[in-house]
């Protein structure tokens, strides 16, 4: 791994302390693992936000991203931090919408990292979410949210949900208010498989200081629990770039099929969840 490039992220912390343990101790068996950068990667990604000045020309060239659906993802972006801002004493601000490209792919490792995903990079949007207030990436302790917290989630999917409607964008990252780098992640293909994009898009947009229902809560974290990652590092590929590598933040859902099977339809929301058959879930 490129030397300066280590920044203090620590697989503690946060972390539960069997998936710590359990990465950990992987990362120390593994050749091919253990030269992961074990950082946050905050300044060869930044959250990507200060993509156009870390990377210039060199990375815009590598995006395939439609100058037109980066415009309309700024938009997305002023719409919905505009809604979850004002949220009393709780508000989220979606502070960045720029192109996954600095980046090759996305290598979405399988907790017991016996199974890998890579996700292409080069036409995907990247979003991040920080509490109204905080500095972010890394928000400071009081300002931060838990990874499991569902209004950060349910706004990481909306913005996915809206760029795959109305952008030609194949992959979405959203960066969550967490105090170590995570990340959701999730492809078109993918999602469109599992739902019905238009509908959940819809079911949605309401006020987000009133609770979902029970059935719709059961549809966000079926759809955005196993998507949620920790990103672990950089790994430089052979065209010369990187890939972003991560694992699941819980390993109760890891990126097995096991742990995707059909929600049962307890209310009319999770009838939006179709039958993942035959898909490769992050």
């Amino acid at each position: 791994m490129r030397a300066g490039r280590r920044l203090g992220w620590s697989v503690s912390g946060v972390a539960r302390p069997t998936v710590a343990g359990m990465v950990w101790t992987q990362l120390r068996r593994s050749p091919q693992v253990g030269r992961l950068l074990l950082g946050g990667v905050a300044g060869a990604m930044l959250a990507i936000g200060a993509f156009a000045a870390a990377t210039g020309s060199a990375s815009v060239g590598a995006s395939t991203l439609e100058p037109g659906s980066l415009a309309r993802a700024q938009t997305i972006r002023a719409q919905l931090d505009a809604r979850y801002r004002v949220l009393r004493g709780r508000g989220l601000a979606v502070t960045e919408a720029t192109s996954t490209g600095i980046v090759e792919s996305f290598t979405l490792w399988r907790l017991d990292l016996l199974e890998t995903r890579f996700l292409p990079a080069d036409n995907g949007i990247y979003y991040a979410i920080c509490p109204v207030r905080a500095a972010c990436p890394y928000p400071a302790r009081r300002f931060a949210r838990p990874a499991a917290e569902l209004v950060p989630r349910r706004l990481a999917l909306e913005l996915a949900l809206r760029t795959f409607l109305e952008t030609s964008a194949d992959v979405v990252a959203v960066s969550l208010p967490t105090p170590r780098f995570i990340l959701f992640v999730v492809a078109r293909e993918e999602l469109a498989r599992e739902v019905d994009l238009a509908t959940l898009a819809e079911a949605l947009d309401r006020d987000p200081s009133r609770a979902l229902s029970s059935s719709l809560t059961v549809v966000v974290d079926r759809l955005t629990r196993p998507r949620i990652f920790v990103v672990l590092g950089l790994e430089p590929t052979p065209s010369g770039r990187d890939t972003l590598v991560a694992v699941p933040r819980w390993s109760t859902v890891s990126a097995g099929r096991k742990d995707n099977a059909p929600v049962a339809a307890t209310g009319s929301a999770t009838a939006l969840v179709r039958h993942p058959a035959a898909a490769a879930p992050l």
